[in-house]
């Protein structure tokens, strides 16, 4: 049988679908909605304007029309159009980028690049907008005009830049909070991350009944994973210790700040529930029982949160999986 004439099949994500999983195909993945997790596909992925990945793909061949957040191995072939947006790594043997289109972070692209194992050592970022068809990277036409390739320095020598995505959840059962109480409890919340030096990636608008927000935030930085989790155990404590305080000390951080305006918000619920990246914050009234819990979050429950995020707008039951 003729390949060529044999329609592939395809994996199609469409708009307004929200999907929080790691996908692993050898069909083509077409993506309109959005994805956070990993995607790994024998053949295309195709990223339609209105989608948005956050994550690491491995794919064949990509043609890239939305925005992808995260780490893109494509083996062959790159084609980025001008309303792309990619933040992150990118690795491939092949890439023409259409102008508009934007990069923000690190590209290896030429036949020599091992697409697959392939590491980022620099902390330097290219980004800008793009010349219309840059040429296929090796060609004798690349070779004649590189200055135009989207490529960026790969500085081996220095510490890698990596990057950490956290989440912010905002749950309330009852909603009898204005929006006026939503968004300042938002605007602490964002606050306190940015205090650890994390910047909002993804904002969802809010549902309600229950209320609910989900927000992404990302940190760029050198550091280690164990490092981020000291900076989350410190923000935990802070938290603890804003409890007991109404108002800041007029040396107080940014970060003791934020927590001291968080927790005065959320004394104003008898029920709500916030995961500020690894701090777990859980407020319920149980039989005339305040209960509040404060937890840097394991992953079992993080597990648990990513697969059902909306658990978020029932403290109790949260509680109970402590």
């Amino acid at each position: 049988m003729n390949e060529a004439n044999t329609a592939s099949p395809i994996t199609n994500i469409a708009k307004g679908t929200h999907i929080t999983a790691d996908i692993e195909t050898s069909s083509i993945i077409q993506v309109s909605g959005r994805i956070e997790g990993d995607i790994t596909t024998k053949s295309h992925l195709v990223l339609e304007e209105s989608g948005h990945i956050t994550g690491t793909v491995v794919c064949k061949k990509a043609t890239v029309s939305g925005k992808l957040t995260g780490e893109l191995r494509a083996t062959e072939h790159l084609d980025i159009r001008s309303s792309a947006k990619l933040d992150g790594f990118v690795f491939t043997k092949k890439i023409m980028a259409e102008e508009g289109s934007v990069i923000i972070g690190i590209v290896k692209a030429g036949p020599n690049v091992d697409v697959l194992n392939s590491k980022i050592s620099g902390q330097g970022s290219s980004q800008g907008k793009h010349k219309p068809h840059q040429p296929d990277p090796g060609t004798a036409e690349s070779k004649s005009d590189s200055s135009e390739k989207p490529v960026a320095k790969d500085t081996t020598d220095d510490k890698p830049l990596n990057r950490f995505l956290h989440k912010l959840l905002i749950g309330i059962p009852e909603v009898k909070a204005s929006n006026e109480q939503t968004g300042a409890i938002y605007n602490a919340s964002e606050e306190f991350l940015q205090a650890l030096d994390f910047n909002l990636e993804i904002f969802d608008e809010p549902s309600y009944a229950p209320f609910y927000q989900s927000l992404t935030f990302v940190r760029k930085g050198p550091e280690e994973q164990d490092e981020v989790e000291k900076d989350f155990e410190n923000g935990k404590k802070v938290i603890e210790t804003a409890f007991l305080k109404k108002e800041a000390e007029e040396d107080a951080s940014k970060l003791q700040r934020s927590a001291i305006r968080l927790t005065n918000l959320i004394g104003k619920f008898e029920d709500i529930a916030l995961l500020l990246g690894e701090v777990l914050i859980i407020k319920f009234q149980q039989n005339e029982v305040q209960t509040i819990a404060i937890e840097t979050i394991s992953e079992q429950v993080m597990e648990k949160l990513r697969k059902d995020p909306k658990q978020i707008t029932d403290p109790e039951k949260l509680y109970s999986l402590l």
